[in-house]
C-alpha cells in the first residue's frame, strides 16, 4: 500500500464528498445548476484528491486550487447566489479545497517551479 503523500489530499476528498451531498444535506436540490455544479465539482475534487494520495503530481494540486476557486466564484458566476444554503457550501467548501491545494504547492515547492518540470 502507498503511504499518502499529504495529508491534505484525504481532507480535500472529504470536501469533494461533502460538497457533492450539500444539495441534500442544506436542502438547494431543486436549484438544477447549483446542484450540477456541487456534483461535478465535488466529484472533480474527491477524485483529483484520491488521485493525488496515490501518487501526487503538481498538477493534481493546481487542479485541485483552481476548481477551489472555481466554486468560490460559481455562486455569482452561475447566478445561484441568492440562495444562502449553496452560496455557503461552495464558499466554504471551495475556501477549504482552495486553502489546502495552495499548502501543498507551497510545502511541495511546485509554486515556483518552472513550467514543464515536474
Amino acid at each position: 500500500m502507498t503511504p499518502i503523500r499529504n495529508w491534505q489530499d484525504p481532507v480535500i476528498a472529504v470536501a469533494g464528498v461533502a460538497l457533492m451531498a450539500s444539495p441534500w444535506w442544506l436542502g438547494f436540490q431543486n436549484v438544477e445548476v447549483a446542484m450540477l455544479d456541487a456534483l461535478a465539482c465535488g466529484t472533480l475534487l474527491l477524485v483529483t484528491a484520491v488521485a493525488a494520495s496515490l501518487g501526487a503530481r503538481p498538477w493534481q494540486a493546481w487542479l485541485e486550487m483552481a476548481t477551489g476557486l472555481w466554486v468560490i466564484a460559481s455562486p455569482w458566476t452561475l447566478r445561484f447566489a441568492t440562495r444562502s444554503e449553496a452560496l455557503v457550501a461552495a464558499v466554504v467548501l471551495g475556501t477549504v479545497a482552495t486553502l489546502l491545494a495552495v499548502s501543498v504547492l507551497l510545502l511541495d515547492g511546485h509554486v515556483d517551479e518552472p513550467r514543464g518540470q515536474h
